[in-house]
């Protein structure tokens, strides 16, 4: 299976119900017990999926080797349409396999995993007719805006960490290849993105790679090889020279390979009013609500659930006004009192005190988005830990944004640190 929403769901999975590697028995032994057979299929799915794509054993599993995975192929994934239909068809096997169990013979908190994971099949199988429907290549949170960042972020703990991210950069130039089929795929079927839409893709790709030879990706890997110990100098020379030179050919002729394509298709879209003006865009929809919110409820009672919350608060702003009316003066000129952002984090670590559980994680690392990215990356955003080490945590944060008025601080680093992203993060796997 090449999908990344499964690693997550397993990774979460893992720790809580300490089922990663309790031993990778064939599933054909039936005479084993229930519970020992249904540890047995978790571990060897886990498995699979989690070394099917590197990137997501990397961010999943801080040490592998920890787990027994030490021998893995290095690769970004598969994207074409032949392996995502591929999925669907494991997706349903996964589904007969889990039905071969009988969940009452199962232990608590096995039948919370069997639950979690016969959602997950079910979910995704609503999306196995609208294939071309789904889009890596969007303006604000496109594979082509994430990948350099989460390639910047590729941690170096081992020396074969550093050889699986040079094989990983070699493979961008392919890996970008086969989207680009899969958007040519997607223009025949008339379900190609619109215009603007492209045209801000192809802005942004021209921008990370104007400058190849001062790519940020260069200096970033520079500076974690002159952090890393126990190489040589000669050593760490030879790993920035070829880092450079993937960086300059592989990675650029990638990017190129988006802009020649995207320029070719900009034109072909057949819809820029959103995505229920395609043929099966409602039902699309209701699948990506349905993964988004984990909701059952249908899209209507979500809206009008969401329509009465608005009312009500519309009508709790309209009894304080109407009670103080210097209150909005009060309001629109109010501004925080701590902009800078590790002061801002601590005092959100003191305040939330009062209202949630106390969490130990308090490491983190605030960066920010490299200005070649700045244009077309979210204002900030919060890198999940690895489920084996969930203390170094980093944030980014778009300083152009900030700069330009376009964010305030104090509420981006709430929903990014504490008790956003973060906090959630650590509480959960606490």
């Amino acid at each position: 299976m090449k999908n990344n929403k499964i690693i997550r769901t397993l990774g979460c999975l893992v720790l809580s119900a300490s089922l990663l590697l309790t031993g990778c028995t064939k599933l054909s032994q039936a005479d084993m017990p229930a519970g020992e057979r249904f540890d047995a299929y978790v571990d060897e799915l886990f498995l699979e999926e989690i070394t099917e794509n590197t990137i997501n054993l990397h961010y999943t599993l801080a040490y592998p080797e920890n787990y027994g995975i030490t021998d893995y192929k290095v690769s970004l994934g598969d994207y074409t349409v032949k392996d995502i239909e591929e999925s669907y068809k494991e997706l349903k096997e996964m589904r007969d396999e889990l039905l071969s169990f009988d969940v009452s013979e199962l232990s608590e908190e096995q039948r919370l995993t069997y639950d979690v994971l016969m959602d997950y099949v079910d979910t995704e199988l609503m999306s196995e007719d609208f294939v071309l429907y789904s889009e890596l290549l969007s303006p604000l949170a496109g594979y082509q805006a994430q990948l350099p960042v989460i390639l910047a972020e590729y941690t170096f703990r081992t020396e074969q960490d550093i050889k699986d991210y040079l094989a990983l950069v070699g493979q961008v130039d392919e890996m970008f290849a086969q989207i680009m089929e899969f958007e040519r795929e997607k223009s025949e079927a008339g379900l190609f993105m619109p215009e603007y839409a492209a045209e801000t893709v192809i802005d942004q790709c021209e921008q990370f790679i104007e400058d190849p030879e001062n790519n940020y990706m260069i200096e970033i890997f520079n500076d974690k090889i002159d952090a890393f110990e126990g190489l040589s100098d000669d050593e760490k020379d030879a790993y920035k020279e070829q880092n450079r030179t993937l960086i300059t050919t592989d990675v650029v002729d990638g990017y190129k390979t988006l802009i020649e394509g995207l320029s070719d298709l900009k034109e072909t879209g057949t819809n820029e009013n959103g995505l229920c003006y395609y043929e099966d865009g409602k039902e699309y929809y209701e699948y990506l609500v349905r993964t988004a919110t984990g909701s059952d409820d249908s899209v209507e009672e979500l809206q009008e659930r969401t329509e009465d919350f608005m009312s009500e608060c519309i009508n709790n702003i309209s009894r304080i006004i109407m009670k103080n009316s210097e209150i909005l003066d009060l309001f629109y000129e109010y501004s925080f009192p701590i902009t800078e952002p590790d002061a801002i984090l601590q005092d959100l670590i003191g305040k939330i005190s009062e209202d949630f559980p106390e969490t130990s994680a308090t490491n983190y690392t605030v960066k920010y988005v490299h200005p070649p990215m700045e244009d077309h990356m979210s204002p900030a955003f919060y890198l999940t830990t690895p489920v084996d080490d969930v203390e170094h945590n980093v944030i980014y944060i778009n300083r152009k944004q900030a700069d330009e008025g376009l964010m305030d601080l104090y509420p981006t680093l709430a929903h990014e640190g504490y008790p956003g992203h973060l906090y959630q993060n650590s509480y959960t796997h606490s």
